[in-house]
């Protein structure tokens, strides 16, 4: 969660300049080297261009467009955006003026211009579409090129021997950087699920590659290659923590649990504080419901270790639901216990969702724990 401005804290649940009353502020401006075009979103003034804005953040092996800004352009004086960047700042009219927060960076990949006919609408009609993309997507579009080409199979083994924060650490800072021309970081490490900061992937003496691994494969040269966001996520996969990209191009290792403190809490009632309009939730059991993990492939797994994990909704399934998954490098029960209940972890995550829409709150990140608390009801 973060800690945001008290004027606009008070702004965002209150209103202003009137109870529950709120005039939003974007800054907008795209940049690119010394040029610079500020489409800023001012309360009250009539030059405004942005009429509507989507953006979304995520955390997925599936990215798509992070965000679509449109802006007015019935003077034909919005230029072409594609390779600008964006950082969005969001806000409010408040009692000391207007205040903002800072989003996460963005990239325009392309455009679209729309024109409607005074035959529809009566007035000339002129808009662009300005689509963006976020940090994580760029993670998803740059390939994990380390190594020697043309297979880039990590040769060298700079992942060798490294913890999965380690490696990390190399993909984002070092491989991240380089392919991208930016200086990308990863925050130190504040949380410790057990395996983040324990498990090594690749260890000394395994036959096997990292990246890449499936390059010599096929005839084809590009069979296998992987992203660097396909390296990461499957090495987010062996943990119970996810990864939160954060504003000023840097990313963070969080570990939600739910014994967590609540961060956020929305109300159904105005007096009671910040509001929620709709709050949804599915719940649903942990399947798989059995995770085993075995490790220890010294000799040809003959003599394995093995760990297991079992979801707390276990007993009262109708049957098990069983889930495998190998770790060559881990040779203790208590290592393979631990990889097993991570990846349940996972899995346990998948088993709640819910949809809360509530007026812009300022404060959320991706994978704070929220409360929605309805006095209605008996």
């Amino acid at each position: 969660m973060k800690t945001i401005d008290a004027d606009l804290l008070a702004a965002q649940i209150n209103g202003y300049p009137s109870a529950h009353v709120k005039q939003p502020y974007i800054r907008c401006a795209f940049t690119l080297g010394s040029s610079s075009y500020d489409y800023s979103y001012i309360p009250g003034a009539s030059t405004n261009r942005i009429t509507a804005l989507q953006h979304k953040e995520v955390f997925s092996d599936n990215p798509t467009e992070t965000a679509t800004i449109v802006l007015r352009n019935n003077d034909l004086l919005v230029p072409n955006l594609s390779g600008y960047y964006v950082d969005l700042e969001y806000g409010l009219k408040t009692s000391a003026g207007n205040k903002s927060e800072l989003a996460n960076r963005l990239w325009v990949i392309g455009q679209q211009e729309v024109s409607k006919s005074k035959i529809l609408s009566g007035k000339a009609d002129i808009k662009v579409y300005v689509s963006l993309q976020g940090g994580w997507d760029v993670l998803f579009e740059q390939l994990c090129l380390i190594g020697n080409p043309p297979f880039y199979r990590d040769e060298s083994g700079v992942l060798r021997d490294k913890t999965v924060y380690q490696c990390l650490e190399y993909l984002i800072e070092t491989t991240l950087s380089l392919a991208t021309a930016d200086t990308w970081t990863l925050d130190a490490l504040a949380v410790d699920d057990g395996v983040i900061n324990t498990l090594i992937p690749w260890p000394t003496g395994a036959d096997w590659n990292l990246i890449n691994a499936n390059s010599l494969d096929s005839n084809d040269e590009n069979a296998g290659f992987e992203s660097i966001g396909k390296v990461i996520m499957r090495l987010m996969g062996m943990t119970s923590c996810y990864l939160r990209v954060l504003p000023d191009m840097h990313f963070e290792v969080v570990y939600p649990q739910s014994t967590d403190a609540v961060d956020e809490t929305y109300y159904s009632s105005l007096a009671d504080g910040h509001v929620f309009y709709e709050n949804t939730e599915t719940k649903s059991y942990t399947r798989p419901n059995h995770i085993i993990v075995y490790g220890n492939d010294a000799d040809d797994w003959a003599n394995y270790a093995r760990g297991d994990a079992y979801s707390t909704d276990f007993d009262n399934m109708p049957y098990a639901v069983i889930g495998i998954e190998t770790a060559s490098a881990l040779t203790t029960e208590s290592e393979c216990d631990a990889l097993a209940k991570a990846y349940l972890d996972k899995y346990k995550s998948a088993a709640f969702s819910g949809r809360t829409v509530v007026p812009m709150d300022f404060r959320v990140e991706l994978f704070d724990k929220i409360a929605v608390l309805d006095a209605r009801g008996s």
